[in-house]
């Protein structure tokens, strides 16, 4: 087998397997947080010079997160994965 060669995992038909990821609706949540010094919900802006100030590069900084949302179990819900065998054109496939 060559250096490089791609190994994917297949059925006895010759198939491969791939894993399907299905999100619900609120499967995750995503949260904008509060910056120190900013009287601004959306974050501050930066500016930072250097090389006696011929390099200025400008940004802008802000808190941003997600997590999987959480039933009262604690279980993460509204998602589910399954493997399964899809054939993909121009593989072999095994008679």
């Amino acid at each position: 087998m060559a250096q490089g060669s791609l190994i994917v995992e297949i059925n006895a038909n010759g198939v491969p397997f791939v894993d399907v990821f299905g999100l619900g609706e609120q499967a995750g949540v995503c949260g904008y947080g509060y910056v120190p010094g900013t009287t601004s919900f959306f974050g501050r802006r930066t500016k930072q010079i250097g090389d006696h100030e011929k390099d200025v590069a400008i940004g802008y900084e802000f808190s941003f997160g997600c997590k999987a949302w959480l039933n009262a179990d604690g279980i993460p819900t509204n998602y589910v994965r399954v493997t399964c065998a899809v054939p993909v054109d121009g593989l072999p496939v095994v008679a």
